[in-house]
């Protein structure tokens, strides 16, 4: 170790005059300098590895989505709805993807008949333009309980994204086969909803009555709201408010 600390200080000091020993020309110094000089040096701390920045986070990969599900959007919502199969935001408009879990389909019994509804997120270039077409209502919960309830007017509310955002399509299930029905119970497009993360809970919606099936909205890591089915309609409310579970 002294050795090669002595020829490197020695290599530092020459490699300025452009003067190292060499075995032709020792200039003085032992053989042992003069192989120490032209050695490469070897380091007490072991092979050193390269360092490799970490890979950019990559979007988690999808949920397992029914095989049968992209069918079913198309032939109860027609080709103009998609499902969001990953969560993004729209900046200017330009959709940017999301690295968050995302959750695009859940099912549950939301209109309380015993049979399995479909809760889909989609992108829809209109919600309103083909409702005649495939029977379903498009609703608006959320600007609803803010006093705006004709869908036709707040749907434009968020035509800055040319895919309309992402819309809930519900299917409600009937009989044995539930949301795969030819001819469901009923179906809805609900627009403007505040979410960025959906789920299913359950809320106490009538004093003496069991909790129902509904539709949890989580925004950003505090806020939450509930959507739910009051056997006529859809409703939206603060998950501030009693009630919810």
């Amino acid at each position: 170790m002294r050795l090669a600390v002595a020829a490197l200080f020695l290599t530092a000091s020459l490699a300025a005059q452009s003067n190292l020993p060499t075995k032709e020309d020792p200039k003085g110094y032992s053989k042992d300098v003069v192989d120490a000089v032209h050695q490469p040096m070897k380091s007490d701390l072991g092979e050193q590895k390269t360092y490799t920045p970490p890979s950019k986070e990559t979007a988690p990969p999808p949920a397992a989505l029914p095989a049968d599900l992209n069918k079913v959007v198309a032939e109860q919502f027609g080709t103009d709805c998609k499902i969001a199969v990953e969560k993004s935001s729209v900046v200017v408009n330009y959709r940017v993807k999301s690295t968050e879990p995302w959750t695009p389909f859940l099912t549950a019994d939301l209109d309380g008949n015993g049979s399995e509804d479909a809760i889909i997120v989609a992108r829809c270039k209109s919600a309103l333009a083909r409702r005649d077409e495939f029977g379903y209502t498009v609703i608006d919960p959320y600007m609803a309980y803010h006093g705006y309830g004709d869908p036709r007017i707040t749907a434009e509310f968020s035509s800055g994204d040319p895919m309309q955002g992402h819309l809930v399509l519900i299917i409600h299930g009937e009989g044995a086969e539930g949301w795969r029905a030819a001819k469901p119970r009923a179906k809805f497009i609900l627009i403007n909803l505040p979410f960025s993360m959906l789920g299913v809970t359950k809320v106490a919606t009538r004093k003496g009555k069991p909790p129902v099936s509904a539709l949890m909205l989580q925004e950003g890591e505090t806020m939450s709201s509930v959507v739910y089915w009051n056997g006529k309609k859809y409703q939206w409310r603060d998950g501030t408010q009693s009630g919810s579970k």
